[in-house]
């Protein structure tokens, strides 16, 4: 039994706020999906244009790519959407929050990788059409930025789902 925590009104705001945020993120990515999908001289690597790569397999690869890139962050973002929605219903100390906060952890996590191999990638895809090449692997501090970020998410999931425990239990007992 999930029992109903009404939210501070300064709280419900910031939720509510998130939520939105979250929304127009998830928006976004569907758009720049789309723009890939219809118009993939957008994808580039260091100012680097897709049409340099002849048509071909390497060319929808490198396409792949981009919109693989993607779907981490809109991952994240729809967490984000549904632990807000959770919060926004009255689930504060409830299982579902502690998941959803758990996943998005898990979505940052996989943004960071998914960005650090995506480059070494785009550079394999650019050697192997010009006959040659080098790739290199960077970790930049966005990437330790949303790895930092990632674990801290995945650490408050936990925290919160054994806050949801200890509340069942202690329902449970009075």
């Amino acid at each position: 039994m999930v029992t109903r925590d009404p939210l501070s009104s300064s709280t419900r705001r910031l939720v509510q706020a998130l939520r939105v945020i979250c929304l127009l993120a998830l928006g976004l990515f569907a758009l720049l999906a789309g723009a890939l999908l219809v118009s993939p001289e957008l994808v580039t690597r260091g100012g680097w244009p897709l049409d340099a790569l002849p048509a071909g397999p390497l060319r929808w690869a490198a396409l792949a790519i981009g919109v693989l890139l993607l779907a981490p962050p809109a991952w994240a973002a729809a967490e984000l959407t549904r632990l807000s929605t959770a919060f926004l219903s009255g689930e504060v100390y409830a299982p579902a929050p502690a998941r959803h906060l758990s996943r998005a952890g898990k979505a940052l996590l996989l943004t960071a990788a998914s960005g650090v191999a995506a480059r070494p990638a785009l550079d394999l895809l650019v050697g192997l059409s010009q006959g040659g090449g080098s790739v290199s692997v960077t970790i930049g501090s966005g990437d330790l930025v949303l790895l930092g970020c990632g674990l801290l998410l995945q650490a408050l999931g936990r925290v919160l789902a054994d806050a949801a425990r200890l509340a069942a239990e202690n329902r449970a007992f009075v």
